[in-house]
């Protein structure tokens, strides 16, 4: 349940949060590409909400949730701004790596609401990497060596950032 993602990886105090997908889209089969999202409660477009709600749909039949209400809506809304920055840019990175490294085409960097990002206390990002609605997008991701490329991606991404971090210190 994606309650769960983030109270795991809260409880195990991890430096990043990378939730990794598949998109899909209900009528045009030509939609293809990744997309790279971090947290931000207003979409940057249509697309990025509806994608955002539909992920968030799952949440109505999970057992937990956050608890949003007084003090602990207060430390978690602290907090959570402290790691949106981070993870912006740490979507960036993501992005310049997965247009390096895979063939899937770049839709972009987008911001959107979404449910299992907004409960991390850490710099976070979802990636959607392909839609399975294409065929040529799921073609690639059933590939085992695309899957290689993507996970290369991901992971130069975050070594880039990191490497970020330690110019700043």
């Amino acid at each position: 349940p994606l309650y769960e993602r983030s109270r795991i990886a809260n409880n195990s105090k991890c430096d990043i949060f990378i939730s990794i997908h598949a998109n899909a889209h209900p009528k045009k089969r030509s939609e293809n590409g990744f997309e790279v999202y971090f947290l931000s409660e207003k979409a940057t477009d249509p697309w990025a909400n509806e994608v955002a709600e539909y992920e968030n749909a799952s949440v109505e039949y999970e057992n937990g949730v956050f608890d949003y209400t007084g003090a602990a809506l207060v430390l978690h809304s602290i907090a959570r701004s402290e790691y949106i920055n981070e993870g912006g840019i740490l979507a960036g990175y993501v992005a310049k790596f997965m247009e390096k490294y895979t063939p899937f085409s770049n839709r972009g960097v987008k911001q959107a609401a979404f449910y299992v990002l907004r409960g991390t206390y850490c710099p976070s990002i979802l990636v959607e990497v392909g839609f399975m609605t294409n065929y040529k997008d799921k073609k690639n991701l059933d590939s085992s060596s695309v899957q290689k490329k993507v996970a290369r991606a991901i992971y130069s991404g975050v070594v880039e950032y990191i490497k970020g971090l330690e110019g700043k210190n």
